[in-house]
């Protein structure tokens, strides 16, 4: 938002940061994932991106003691979805300003909110960049999910608001149910997002996962 300078420096940067963290272990994982998001927010504001901002949403997946093991670390509404066998399960958290945890949040922390946004700019309160509003409630610490991946968890979907604005999670999982792969599913997303009028950036993610 406000330009494409913040997503191209996280798509060019990210994962050379995110493998000097390695690994992930369950004691160390808010903190180090915690950690690289607050690094990698003063590095963009170092390159003077103060009014341009990226969500982000990471997938990190392991193994560990014999188990896959799956963690999830977002800033912003770029939306993290688990599609069981039998539903659907959200592991993200949407950041906006309207959001009462953030409302009660931003203002805990002196920050202000009026008509639904961070100083009435900005509807996110959680993001990469924006670094004018950091002062004002905008925060780049991630919320982070670990979970243990079971035999009935189908597909990871990672999808911008421009999905989410027109569709819910279960709408997703009535749709993996008519998709033979993550190609077809994430195809049928994104086409169902259209055919419903989407008018945001429709971007989308699919993982297999068993």
């Amino acid at each position: 938002h406000g330009g494409g300078e913040v997503s191209k420096y996280l798509q060019d940067n990210f994962p050379k940061f995110m493998k000097e963290i390695l690994p992930i272990t369950p004691e160390n994982a808010d903190t180090k994932l915690k950690n690289l998001f607050l690094k990698i927010d003063n590095k963009v504001r170092d390159n003077n991106f103060y009014q341009v901002g990226a969500t982000a949403c990471v997938v990190y997946i392991t193994r560990q003691n014999g188990r896959k093991t799956l963690y999830c670390a977002n800033v912003g509404d770029t939306r993290c979805t688990l599609i069981k066998e039998f539903g659907s399960k959200r592991l993200s958290y949407d950041d906006r300003a309207s959001d009462e945890n953030e409302y009660n949040r931003i203002l805990k922390q002196g920050g202000i909110v009026f008509g639904g946004r961070v100083y009435g700019q900005l509807m996110l309160s959680r993001a990469f960049g924006d670094w004018e509003l950091k002062n004002y409630g905008v925060s780049c610490e991630p919320h982070v999910v670990k979970m243990e991946i079971e035999e009935e968890d189908k597909y990871i979907v990672i999808a911008s608001d421009g999905v989410w604005d027109v569709m819910e999670d279960d709408d997703a999982y009535g749709l993996y149910k008519n998709a033979n792969n993550s190609r077809e599913l994430c195809n049928n997303i994104v086409q169902t997002s259209l055919e419903r009028g989407s008018m945001d950036n429709i971007s989308c993610f699919v993982i297999a996962l068993n």
